[in-house]
């Protein structure tokens, strides 16, 4: 933990900041995420339908290729979550090269300035390293996605909701109450196909790529952050020790290189001290006279004196 009373430290403070970092990866994936019960994608579900899934089997079969198809174009093809594991790395180095410049600059430049270069040439070295083991680990789960399965019960609940909602708008009651879950868009377009297996179809599966997507990136936020803060947080320290280990094995005098001016310095006051020394012993060695007795400065001093 780390508390300063300087708003300038704020940085300083790595896991709160990192927090931040995984708290708007979390939100810009989820924001980014297609409105799937919008019209535009509504449309590009029923164009790939009719182009590649129409004609194999009865209607009310079609859509786990068409289903499959758009998660992977989306979210792997489509680099989606790739991009934004990319863009949380970046920020999460940056803050560490912060973080390691500050320190090295205040406790080691001063009297080592070698040793400052060198653990900062280290440490981005190691954070360089370690965001790149983050960044593969999590391209591979984000691969990993294009298994579309999943042991989320609540998926199954909330898709059971939708498809009552579609069910109830089908009904032949037009005041029937829409559900809070179905957009007032999508749900005219669902009372409007009731007579169409095909255009329901589509809108169905259309909601389950809404209710499984959300899931999804959900489950990809949690494993992912914890791989790139289990990497380039947790084990950066160890990462840094072995390159320091690596790079300083036998050369670490090199790191406290001497100081010709400040040797020549020394000297120069060493040469003065021992010249100093024997003005010292010569003068201790000389001559010293007895000084001559004062006068008496009273009759009774020198009666005194006269009579011994």
């Amino acid at each position: 933990e780390y508390i300063s009373s300087q708003v300038c430290d704020k940085r300083l403070a790595v896991a709160p900041r990192v927090a931040e970092h995984v708290k708007t990866f979390r939100d810009e994936l989820l924001k980014s995420n297609p409105e799937w019960l919008k019209k535009e994608m509504i449309d590009d579900v029923r164009s790939k339908v009719q182009d590649y899934a129409h004609g194999y089997t009865v209607c009310n079969l079609i859509g786990p290729a068409v289903f499959n198809g758009f998660i992977h174009r989306t979210f792997v093809e489509e680099c989606m979550l790739v991009d934004a594991v990319s863009k949380l790395t970046t920020d999460i180095a940056e803050l560490l090269k912060h973080v390691l410049c500050h320190l090295a600059n205040t406790y080691a430049t001063a009297r080592h300035p070698v040793l400052a270069n060198q653990i900062i040439e280290l440490g981005e070295e190691a954070i360089q390293k370690k965001m790149c083991i983050s960044q593969q680990y999590c391209a591979a789960v984000a691969e990993a996605q294009v298994v579309t399965s999943t042991t989320n019960g609540e998926y199954e609940v909330r898709l059971s909701t939708f498809r009552q909602g579609i069910a109830l708008a089908m009904g032949q009651t037009a005041k029937q109450q829409r559900p809070q879950d179905l957009p007032q868009d999508f749900w005219d377009l669902v009372r409007a196909a009731k007579d169409s297996p095909e255009e329901l179809t589509v809108l169905e599966i259309c909601a389950s790529l809404k209710t499984y997507t959300e899931y999804m990136l959900n489950g990809f936020v949690e494993m992912s952050s914890k791989l790139v803060q289990h990497n380039m947080v947790f084990q950066f320290m160890e990462e840094l020790e072995m390159c320091c280990r690596e790079r300083f094995e036998g050369s670490i005098s090199a790191l406290f290189p001497v100081d010709a001016k400040a040797v020549r310095r020394k000297a120069e006051l060493e040469d003065k001290i021992k010249q100093l020394s024997q003005v010292k012993d010569m003068l201790s060695n000389l001559y010293v006279g007895t000084p001559p007795l004062k006068r008496a400065r009273s009759y009774q001093d020198r009666v005194a004196r006269q009579g011994t």
